[in-house]
C-alpha cells in the first residue's frame, strides 16, 4: 500500500477509536453521580470537537491524496472507503451528543425506569462500533455477521418502544425519551453495519 495512504488509514483508525470512546462514555450516563456527569460533559464536548475538526482535515488530506496520486484498483477503493469512514465517525459523535442532550435536557438516563429501557441499546451500540472497527481495520470476518446481528437487535428495541408508544394515547416523558435515545442508537448501529460491510470491498 502507498505509504501516504497507509498513513491516512492509520489516522482514520485512530479517530475511529476516539469515536468508540465517546460511545462508551454514554454508558456512564447510567450513573446518577452529578459530579461525574459534569466532568463527562466537558470530556464529551472536547472529544466531539476533536472528531469534528479532524474530520475536515482528513477529508481534505484524502482528497489531496486522490488528486495527486490518481490511485487505481484496491488503493482507490481504500481511499474511497476512508472518506465514507470519516463520515461514519462524525455521525457516531453527533448521535452520541444528541443522546447526551436528551439526558441533560430531558430525563436522566440513570432514572431507573428509563435506564431499564435504554441500557441494553447502549451496550449494543458499543459492541457494534467495537466489532465494526475490528471488521475493517483488523480483518475480522466473523465480526461482520456479529454487527448484522446487533443491527437486528437494535431495530427490535426501537420498534418495540415505538409500538408501545403507538398503543397509548397518553405518552409519559420516560417513554418519549427512551424512543428518542433508541432511535439514535439504531442509527449508530446502522453506521457500524455500513463500516463492517465496507471491509468486504478491500
Amino acid at each position: 500500500m502507498n505509504p501516504d495512504l497507509l498513513r491516512l488509514r492509520n489516522q482514520v483508525a485512530k479517530l475511529y477509536l476516539e469515536a468508540l470512546e465517546v460511545i462508551r462514555d454514554l454508558l456512564k450516563l447510567l450513573d446518577s453521580d452529578k459530579d461525574s456527569r459534569e466532568v463527562l460533559e466537558k470530556e464529551l464536548n472536547e472529544k466531539i470537537e476533536v472528531i469534528s475538526i479532524s474530520r475536515i482535515e482528513l477529508i481534505n488530506n484524502i482528497l489531496v491524496f486522490i488528486a495527486r496520486n490518481q490511485p487505481l484498483g484496491l488503493e482507490l477503493v481504500e481511499a474511497s472507503n476512508l472518506l465514507y469512514l470519516v463520515y461514519d465517525i462524525y455521525r457516531f459523535g453527533r448521535y452520541a451528543r444528541e443522546i447526551f442532550l436528551t439526558d441533560k435536557k430531558g430525563v436522566r438516563l440513570s432514572t431507573p425506569e428509563l435506564r431499564d429501557l435504554v441500557e441494553p441499546g447502549l451496550k449494543i451500540a458499543v459492541e457494534a462500533v467495537e466489532k465494526s472497527y475490528k471488521a475493517y481495520f483488523e480483518n475480522c470476518t466473523w465480526c461482520i455477521e456479529e454487527v448484522r446481528r446487533l443491527g437486528v437487535e437494535s431495530d427490535k428495541l426501537y420498534i418495540k418502544q415505538l409500538e408501545k408508544i403507538s398503543a397509548n394515547k397518553v405518552i409519559n416523558n420516560v417513554d418519549a425519551i427512551a424512543l428518542l435515545v433508541l432511535r439514535h442508537i439504531e442509527r449508530i448501529v446502522d453506521h457500524a453495519e455500513r463500516v463492517s460491510t465496507l471491509s468486504t470491498n478491500i
